[in-house]
């Protein structure tokens, strides 16, 4: 077993309320190893109606060309469907990794008055 310092959790939460998008948060790295797990639950995210599927980042430490090819690939599935990929909470020091892999429009940044309140997530 794989020492718990370095497992990726990828996990799907799907709110009760009525009116929720589904969010899938991404804790640790985000790589060939994790790619296939996140995969999972953006389509499992992306099999419901919902006009977004969330992905929060705020937890992520680091991202590879793989984790980038499934995120990008359940844009294109979910554009095709006319809906959207929304990236959330992506730490500065990789928000430059998700821009040149063309992810850039997908990126939401928390308002400023989310900040000054100190709300995040959803």
């Amino acid at each position: 077993m794989v020492d718990s310092a370095s497992v990726t959790v990828t996990r799907i939460e799907l709110s009760s309320a009525r009116d929720a998008l589904p969010v899938v948060r991404v804790r640790g790295a985000l790589d060939i190893v994790s790619a296939p797990e996140l995969g999972s639950a953006l389509a499992r995210a992306a099999a419901g109606e919902d006009s977004r599927v969330i992905v929060d980042c705020s937890a992520l430490t680091a991202v590879d060309s793989e984790g980038l090819r499934v995120l990008l690939n359940t844009r294109r599935t979910l554009a095709r469907r006319r809906r959207a990929l929304v990236i959330r909470h992506v730490p500065e020091p990789l928000v430059e990794r998700f821009v040149a892999a063309g992810l850039a429009g997908t990126i939401e940044a928390e308002s400023r008055a989310e900040q000054s309140r100190g709300i995040s997530g959803v």
